[in-house]
């Protein structure tokens, strides 16, 4: 996210009196920070395609159990609650997603 990002946010809350909110829990990680370096240097290549995999020994975790909108598909379950973050923070790295 660009700091023209922020004040874009900071300019539509404050115009429509609602809140907004950016949540990439995991962008200050090594990980995440050494894919973004590698993309900016050159150093990834052509990047062609983004697979994403998500391996939970149990899903919904033990601390989502009472959250019963995590454990199906109906309202997105694990693709909601974690790709969702994968999927901004690709989309912030290479683009627009298509």
């Amino acid at each position: 996210m660009r700091l023209s990002d922020g004040a874009e946010m900071v300019r539509v809350a404050a115009a429509t009196g609602l809140v907004n909110v950016l949540n990439f829990t995991l962008a200050d990680r090594a990980a995440a920070l050494a894919v973004g370096q590698a993309l900016r240097n050159g150093e990834a290549g052509d990047v062609v395609g983004v697979d994403l995999r998500f391996t939970f020994p149990s899903w919904p975790r033990p601390f989502q159990r009472d959250a019963r909108w995590v454990a199906g598909r109906e309202q997105g379950g694990l693709l909601r609650e974690v790709g969702s973050h994968y999927l901004f923070r690709t989309d912030h790295l290479l683009g627009p997603l298509t």
